[in-house]
């Protein structure tokens, strides 16, 4: 750093100030642009956890509050916030796997009060052991896993919540076939309030676009549907969470059948 600041005052000493800004200038340029590739390049070709890890690194869904972004500020919230507890009673669930966890920003505020036995799963190495150094307890624990293809635990309720919409069809096949081999009794995921014209599409894994999990390819039965509440913000792409018994989810893409 003082090579650096050196180097930019006998540059200023030289040259003087508005050759000097030009050069700092088109160096920061340079170097954003070369980030920026770099970043571009991790997330075409490397691998998933690569690609949310980067994601993580660089806080790309830009929140203030939370490196899950906006979806996890305790604000945006306030609904799921006050639905779940009541989910948690109705059912008796005793046990729960959040995968993906994120940074635990608005969870932690769910369970203050709760007796529920709780893990929370991310594939992004940093954001878990922080979770564990921030929030870890004889209740409360985290690890480090990859969803499509680790062993969950056995749980009453798995939550997904804004994850397959970031995952491509063949990631979302893998999880599926994966959730397929835990025993748990509910799962409780994300879809989008979409019109009836909406046609999902597939992705690369990191990206982001919306689904509606009871168009194809995913086929969830809307009529298995036990509970659901709105999880949005009065934001243009609405979203519900929605709550099923683990013998309706599906256990593949219809594509892979």
């Amino acid at each position: 750093m003082k090579n650096i600041l050196g180097k930019i005052f006998r540059k200023y000493k030289r040259d003087g100030l508005s050759a000097t800004l030009k050069a700092v200038i088109k160096n920061f340029s340079y170097g954003y642009q070369i980030e920026k590739r770099k970043r571009k390049e991790v997330m075409n070709s490397g691998t998933v956890k690569e690609r949310f890890t980067q994601i993580y690194d660089d806080n790309t869904w830009s929140s203030k509050e939370s490196v899950s972004g906006r979806g996890s500020e305790i604000a945006y919230t306030e609904s799921l916030r006050n639905w779940l507890p009541k989910i948690i009673v109705q059912h008796d669930i005793e046990s729960i796997a959040d995968a993906p966890c994120g940074d635990f920003n608005w969870m932690k505020e769910v369970l203050i009060d709760s007796q529920v036995c709780y893990v929370g799963y991310d594939i992004v190495d940093d954001l878990i052991k922080k979770n564990i150094e921030n929030y870890g307890s004889n209740s409360i624990s985290f690890e480090v896993v990859d969803i499509c293809s680790d062993r969950l635990c056995d749980s009453d309720l798995i939550i997904v919540r804004d994850c397959l919409i970031h995952f491509s069809y063949e990631d979302i096949n893998n999880f599926l076939q994966n959730l397929s081999n835990v025993n748990y009794k509910m799962l409780m995921t994300t879809t989008h309030i979409v019109d009836q014209n909406f046609i999902n599409t597939d992705l690369q894994t990191g990206g982001f676009r919306q689904i509606d999990l009871f168009k194809k390819p995913f086929c969830f039965d809307e009529s298995k549907v036990i509970a659901r509440v709105k999880d949005h913000d009065d934001c243009s792409k609405p979203k519900e969470m929605i709550l099923l018994k683990k013998q309706f989810v599906p256990t593949r893409l219809s594509q892979f059948v």
